[in-house]
């Protein structure tokens, strides 16, 4: 009866040892199986960015390692010029996947800047006013060419392309600075969240970190001044909304106006007045980014936000969002001039 059941021990020890072996070369496989994966998927991409080199007007040759930034500031040209610039060859795909590593790395200095705590971070020169954890990127797009990069035919088609993409993220993970006309692109800020998404989008062929100078706005419609000699009446509002908003946004040309937008005001609590001061932004910007997250980039597309406010170009779709919502207090039509200080080189 011993012996019997010392065969048994031995035998489930050996069933053991086999199960183990057998386990341990199981994930041997899984890995080979993954690298091969990953392998296959960056051929794949490659093939995908060979395609887009070939049906979008050529650019530049390569991208440099960062951004172009000069007396702290990115410097600015029209969107003509930054058209004619055009988008680099996206190389880095066949050995790094859709991702510029360059752009991974922006994004982790702005963690760091965050997580030090310094107050001024939302107001560092090479961007926006509050776009503290965004990288400014040239984003790929996947798109069927029709005709000449420049046709009327091929441009809609770009323009669809762009659009397909904008309204699958939100106006908090991705700010749309420029869209180009001939070429399958859009530059703009993007956050993590949105990095993930466009990842992740079979329409996507390649996310790189821009290196360009910034794009001017277009003209955007202003509040008309009162005539001299009369008394500026208080301002009408439908609702949430300044009126001049929606007059505004009738007289526009491409669908969009410049407005402020505030939020609900988070109050003062005692204490420190810095430290409760900090926190209050902080809350206040919460806030902001839960409005911004019920706007798709192509309802809203933002160019501010600061505290208990944010600005930027609303569509008739977004505008309606931001009147119904309960955590926006007004819109005001402004200008987009306030945002931005063209930078000048100084005359040697």
């Amino acid at each position: 009866m011993v012996i019997f059941r010392g065969s048994i021990v031995v035998k489930l020890a050996a069933l053991l040892l086999v199960t183990l072996g057998l386990t341990g070369a199981g994930t041997g496989r899984s890995a080979a199986v993954a690298q091969t994966q990953s392998t296959n998927d960056n051929a794949h991409a490659a093939r995908l960015a060979e395609e887009w080199v070939k049906n979008n007007p050529p650019g530049r040759t390569k991208a440099e390692a960062l951004p172009v930034v000069k007396d702290n500031r990115y410097p600015q040209v029209s969107p003509e010029e930054r058209e004619a610039i055009g988008l680099p060859a996206p190389t880095w795909v066949a050995t790094y996947g859709k991702v510029q590593p360059a752009v991974r790395a922006a994004l982790d200095h702005q963690k760091k800047l965050i997580e030090g705590g310094d107050p001024m971070v939302e107001f560092q020169g090479d961007r926006h006013v509050g776009f503290q954890g965004t990288a400014y990127v040239d984003v790929y797009l996947r798109h069927g060419p029709k005709g000449k990069p420049t046709s009327t035919e091929n441009q809609a088609a770009v323009r669809e392309a762009q659009a397909m993409i904008l309204r699958k993220l939100t106006a908090a993970e991705f700010a749309l600075i420029f869209a180009f006309k001939s070429a399958a692109g859009l530059t703009g800020y993007v956050d993590e969240a949105g990095l993930a998404k466009l990842v992740d989008d079979p329409d996507v062929v390649a996310i790189g970190l821009d290196d360009q100078a910034r794009p001017k706005d277009p003209p955007a419609a202003m509040k008309e001044p009162p005539a001299p000699g009369t008394v500026q009446r208080r301002s009408e509002r439908r609702g949430k909304v300044d009126v001049s908003v929606y007059d505004a946004l009738e007289k526009s040309t491409d669908g969009y106006v410049f407005v402020d937008v505030g939020v609900t005001q988070i109050p003062l609590e005692k204490g420190a007045f810095w430290q409760q001061y900090e926190a209050k932004e902080a809350a206040a910007r919460r806030v902001a980014g839960r409005v911004l997250s019920t706007l798709t980039a192509e309802e809203f597309r933002c160019r501010s936000r600061s505290g208990s406010s944010f600005a930027g170009f609303v569509n008739a779709a977004g505008l309606a969002k931001l009147a119904a919502h309960p955590d926006v207090r007004g819109a005001e039509l402004l200008t987009p001039a306030v945002f931005h200080g063209d930078v000048k080189e100084n005359a040697k």
